[in-house]
């Protein structure tokens, strides 16, 4: 049986005003306020616009050892 939760994402458009660590920052602080929806496994898809391919990253690990 599987579960999933805490499912989340950030989508910017190439032209936005936000900084890539400002986006990324963002993005950290909603996987940790998830971790509580998922301790026991964490992943993440990182893609880019107009890149058909897309980089993903898992573990069964919390989230905040993922990112870091």
């Amino acid at each position: 049986m599987i579960f999933m939760c805490g499912i989340f994402g950030i989508i910017a458009k190439p032209e936005t005003k936000y900084l890539a660590g400002n986006l990324r920052k963002t993005l950290e602080s909603i996987a940790i306020f998830s971790e509580s929806c998922g301790k026991d496994s964490s992943g993440m898809t990182i893609s880019k616009s107009g890149v058909a391919r897309k980089t993903v990253i898992k573990g069964d690990i919390p989230i905040r050892q993922l990112i870091s």
